[in-house]
């Protein structure tokens, strides 16, 4: 049994644990439990996420001082897996493959740090001998590595490893009703995640379907149930005539696990990239209503198969190709922020659009809702197919 250390750059991600969890075969990853005064530091929770964002990682490249302050590997460790960051020279020395959301996170999310010395360093680190792979989720991240002078060489040593979910058993879905179920979920820690998630945009659409099909006789009555932390003004506007329901406080594994099984369609508009939940929606066999950025570019669901993906809008896409690089939106939050207080009503009438064609036609909701479970159970984002690809790899290395 070989041992691979993960190592992130703050805390473990929720989407890493079915990686840890669930290993390929002949192998077990181990990481910290308990975290130093640096992890702390650099943890990447929804609470301390803006201050980390807006003025740590501008004064300073936190995910490279992580890279330089962790000098040790745990003894018995076969293969070190980083997280964001690279991995610094050690003794003795240990193969490594990195995983990278966008390839400037290494660096530093500012274009300061990507213009200065640093960005040479970690390239040096990453054609490196004991770097042994880079993995993207998508490739789109993969095509970003242009941003670096070797781009090319650093290509070819990159493999897209999608993330997998875990298959969800025993779901059954009544598909001919009249009554459906749309489901929103975002954080109920982060204060702006509603907006920037396309929460407005959902609102909007939803009391337009509800206004649509109560001017039917025997027309179809439509829940929306929000689990999202909602501002208040949109919270207190959204109880009357109890339009929706929003669940903004903690709630149970088991209480989140029947909302997706008793929805009939899962509405994702995100304004930002590398959100799995629309995973986890096809993981219970739902279609999904989506943007060309909350599919990540397009890449997670697929228009017209396992949901209906929206085209991407000027107003979002330019805040991850500044500079003519593919970058993340964090470092342009406070300006998405501000603009995703605003529902985009072209987003609002795709919204409107895809959700009565999946509404009125049961048939199409269980196909593409089946067709995204599939892709999860043992397809593109299955924990098989994704082990399968892993351990190739890691026998390559550790040979």
């Amino acid at each position: 049994m070989k041992t691979v250390y993960y190592e992130p750059a703050g805390r473990v991600q929720n989407a890493q644990w079915d990686l840890i969890n669930y290993p390929p075969r002949g192998y077990q990853f181990t990481t910290k439990t308990k975290k130093g005064l640096l992890d702390k530091i650099v943890d990447n929770s929804f609470m301390f996420n803006s201050f980390r964002l807006q003025v740590l990682d501008k004064a300073l490249p936190l995910n490279l001082v992580k890279a330089a302050l962790t000098t040790t590997t745990p003894k018995g460790t076969d293969m070190i897996y980083s997280y964001n960051h690279i991995v610094t020279e050690r003794t003795p020395k240990t193969p490594w493959v990195v995983q990278v959301e966008w390839p400037h996170i290494l660096i530093g999310r500012e274009p300061y740090w990507v213009s200065q010395r640093f960005l040479r360093k970690v390239e040096e680190r990453l054609l490196g001998s004991n770097c042994k792979k880079i993995f993207t989720w998508t490739q789109a991240a993969k095509e970003a590595l242009r941003m670096y002078p070797h781009g090319g060489v650093l290509q070819a040593k990159t493999e897209v490893i999608p993330p997998a979910m875990s298959s969800k058993p025993n779901i059954e879905r009544t598909y001919n009703k009249k009554i459906i179920n749309l489901l929103f979920v975002g954080s109920i820690n982060d204060i702006h995640d509603f907006e920037l998630k396309g929460g407005l945009e959902v609102m909007e659409a939803t009391y337009a379907l509800k206004e649509n099909y109560k001017k039917i006789k025997g027309g179809y009555k439509i829940h929306l149930t929000i689990r999202a932390r909602v501002p208040r003004y949109l919270k207190e506007e959204a109880s009357k005539g109890h339009t929706m329901e929003i669940l903004d406080q903690q709630i149970s594994k088991e209480k989140l696990d029947s909302l997706y099984r008793e929805a009939d369609i899962f509405v994702f508009p995100s304004h930002l990239a590398h959100n799995h939940t629309p995973l986890e929606a096809m993981s219970y066999g739902l279609p999904v209503v989506t943007t060309y950025i909350g599919s990540t570019f397009g890449e997670y669901v697929e228009d017209g198969k396992t949901g209906l993906v929206g085209s991407p809008l000027e107003s979002t896409v330019k805040y991850f190709t500044k500079g003519g690089l593919l970058r993340s939106e964090t470092t342009e939050r406070l300006q998405m922020v501000k603009e995703a207080q605003s529902p985009n009503y072209t987003t609002v009438e795709f919204l409107i659009k895809s959700m009565s064609k999946l509404i009125e036609d049961p048939e199409l909701r269980k196909k593409m809702g089946e067709a995204g479970r599939k892709e999860i159970d043992g397809g593109r984002f299955s924990i098989k197919g994704r082990n399968e690809k892993l351990k190739k790899i890691f026998d390559e290395v550790l040979r």
